[in-house]
């Protein structure tokens, strides 16, 4: 659902944390560090994506610094990239 999000790469939603998502006002910060744009914002994400989000953290139970989406190997560090070894595509 994230990855719905205009303009935004798997790399910068793989770094995000939960306090990048504000609830209330129903935006996702994209940190200047982690966004290929190299610049700060906040745009509104769309209904789906908050709700999507509202689930996922209920379910892991996770806030502030914690990765919105962890390794499953070691939880303090981002999902890694998922690389094609093949001729197909990246996941």
């Amino acid at each position: 659902m994230i990855a719905h999000e205009p303009g935004h790469r798997i790399s910068s939603i793989r770094q995000l944390r939960w306090r990048d998502i504000d609830f209330d006002k129903g935006s996702i910060r994209w940190r200047a560090e982690t966004d290929k744009s190299g610049f700060e914002h906040e745009p509104p994400a769309s209904k789906e994506a908050i709700t999507a989000l509202e689930q996922a953290r209920r379910s892991a139970r996770a806030i502030g610094d914690a990765w919105v989406f962890p390794a499953a190997e070691d939880p303090s560090l981002p999902c890694p990239a998922q690389r094609s070894t093949g001729g197909g595509n990246v996941r």
